[in-house]
Parts: structure tokens; C-alpha cells; sequence
């Protein structure tokens, strides 16, 4: 983490006292964190079938090559949400702020 302050060249010397917010993710209190909308819950990758990643198969002239990938849909989760948390937007995460004194 970084915080960045500007300090006068006395307070950068002596000290200085200040108040500070320090942002940090915490899981929704809404969604408890599955990134649904409440009474709704994540489903099963229908791109995936729930394993976050699919086989990309490519044809060349020494054979098939096949490549595992992240499924882009789910990002790897195995899980689809149909309708997304109105307070993280699906992503089962927030932003809060905490004040440290410094």
C-alpha cells in the first residue's frame, strides 16, 4: 500500500499528526460475498460447465494443438451470475474506508 502526503519541510523534520483514510476491499454484506443479487445464487459457467477453463484446439500442419484458457466468461470462477448484486455488481467485493491517525 501507498499512501501519498505533502509535508513543509519543518513538519517533514519535527513530525506531523494527521488524519488518513485507508481504503481496503471487504466481502458485501448484501451478496455475503457470491457477487447475486440476494435470493438469487450464482450458476453453473454455461460456456465452461463449471470448470473455468476451456480447450481452445488448433489444426496445424505437425498436429492439433490444444490449449487450456480461462474461460472469459466466468473468469475462472465455474459460476455465471444471472442477475448481479446492486451493491458490488457482482463482484462480491466493496470498497470501505478506515481513518488511521498517523
Amino acid at each position: 500500500m501507498q499512501y501519498t502526503m505533502r509535508l513543509k519541510f519543518k513538519e517533514a523534520i519535527f513530525g506531523k499528526e494527521a488524519e488518513i483514510e485507508i481504503p481496503r476491499e471487504e466481502s458485501c454484506d448484501t451478496c455475503d460475498g457470491s457477487g447475486a443479487k440476494p435470493g438469487t445464487h450464482p450458476e453453473k459457467c454455461s460456456h465452461c460447465g463449471g470448470k473455468g477453463s476451456i480447450n481452445v484446439e488448433q489444426n496445424t500442419p505437425f498436429g492439433r494443438i490444444v490449449n487450456k484458457r480461462t474461460c472469459q466468461y466466468c473468469n475462472g470462477t465455474g459460476k455465471e451470475i444471472k442477475e448481479k448484486c446492486d451493491t458490488c455488481h457482482g463482484s462480491g467485493r466493496v470498497t470501505k474506508t478506515k481513518k488511521n491517525q498517523t
